[in-house]
């Protein structure tokens, strides 16, 4: 696909097309593009510039905006990305210029939780996916205490929290001084563990050519849409499944938790967690771990470490591919990131979920889109 089915708009940090000394804003000219998005965590950018390109345009947070067209489709915004780097080098005799960015789900990596322990922010029992946006409401729009008294809210005109869904289990956890994105991802995992699978990201809530706005958002059983209901839509026979793999991979399980929580010795508060199933798998198949849960103080704190762990230590049954942008299953129009697809390899059928999508393209202008399935029982 050729360069132009794209278009690339360099921002200021709220959005606002900048222009450049033609008046323009619209990157015209690329090398080459690396663009990423997945789930629970954040994507990536990398981008070619010609080595004239006014340097003086990029300052961080600056915002390259990626919009693509599929084949018959519209043009619509893909991600939009922070400039966090950029960097001159010689390769060979050819001096290069590439630009790099992260997608807004990277803004969970800048913050703490930058409260004590034994505060309303640091230890909570909620729904897992209400727990997530008071978490990320106290942290980045709300006007919570800490022992810095600067300012740390985002401006609500660019920065907003979904309303509470109560769509997740109810979890307890406890959180001081640790990153956002951890405890989202930790949240996620022990969501995972008791039974419905919280995903989170932040999205463009809205964009026009002089402002873009954010909001963090929550969604179980698949961040886009259900598609598994429609029957096989992926599959070698069909020819728009490449490089299918079927793992089975027992050989980190853990599946008889110890937690411990605060105290010494004897008098330091413990817990046990398991899945009765998966250890008595064999007469050999009790295999421990332990939590360390210091950083809670209830009960139920200490148990949800435990979970966590339980779940990391789970034996995977994994499924992946890379999914074929074809006619009839078009990128951008039939399927999309997030989106849980229903796959077929070897007289198996998976419900999986289009985890990361990758677009990439070279000087020539042709397209490749890298899009991996992920499947885990």
């Amino acid at each position: 696909m050729a360069y132009d089915a794209y278009e690339f708009w360099l921002t200021d940090d709220k959005g606002r097309r900048i222009s450049d000394e033609s008046g323009t804003s619209l990157i015209t000219r690329i090398t080459w593009l690396e663009a990423t998005r997945t789930c629970n965590d954040y994507g990536a950018l990398g981008i070619g510039l010609p080595v004239d390109f006014d340097i003086s345009l990029l300052r961080r947070d600056r915002m390259i905006q990626v919009w693509r067209a599929p084949q018959g489709g519209s043009l619509s915004l893909f991600r939009p990305y922070l400039i966090r780097r950029w960097r001159y080098e010689f390769q060979g005799d050819e001096e290069k210029l590439s630009v790099f960015g992260v997608d807004p789900n990277e803004l969970m990596r800048r913050r703490i939780v930058a409260n004590y322990a034994d505060l309303a922010q640091t230890q909570k029992t909620d729904y897992a996916d209400d727990m997530m946006k008071e978490i990320v409401t106290e942290q980045f729009v709300a006007d919570v205490w800490g022992p810095d008294a600067g300012d740390r809210d985002l401006s609500p005109t660019y920065f907003s929290v979904q309303g509470d869904l109560a769509a997740g289990p109810i979890l307890t956890k406890g959180f001081s001084w640790r990153r956002v994105m951890n405890v989202l991802q930790d949240l996620q995992k022990a969501s995972r563990e008791a039974g419905t699978e919280v995903f989170w990201d932040v999205v463009v809530n809205n964009v026009t050519s002089s402002t873009i706005t954010f909001q963090f958002r929550t969604k179980t059983g698949q961040p886009g849409q259900n598609l598994s209901d429609y029957g096989v839509l992926f599959s070698l026979e069909k020819g728009n499944l490449r490089s299918p793999f079927y793992d089975f991979d027992a050989t980190e399980e853990e599946n008889y938790i110890f937690a411990g929580g605060q105290g010494t010795e004897t008098d330091r508060a413990t817990d046990e967690v398991y899945d009765a199933a998966r250890y008595n798998a064999s007469q050999w198949n009790r295999c421990e771990g332990f939590a360390d849960a210091r950083n809670q103080t209830t009960a139920n704190g200490i148990r949800e470490s435990a979970r966590t762990v339980l779940e990391v230590g789970r034996p995977r049954e994994r499924f992946g591919a890379h999914l074929l942008d074809v006619e009839g299953m078009r990128f951008g129009m039939d399927w999309n990131w997030g989106d849980k697809v229903k796959a077929s390899y070897r007289s198996k059928e998976f419900d999986a979920i289009v985890w990361t999508v990758q677009l990439s393209l070279n000087q020539d202008g042709y397209e490749t889109i890298t899009a991996r399935l992920d499947y885990g029982d």
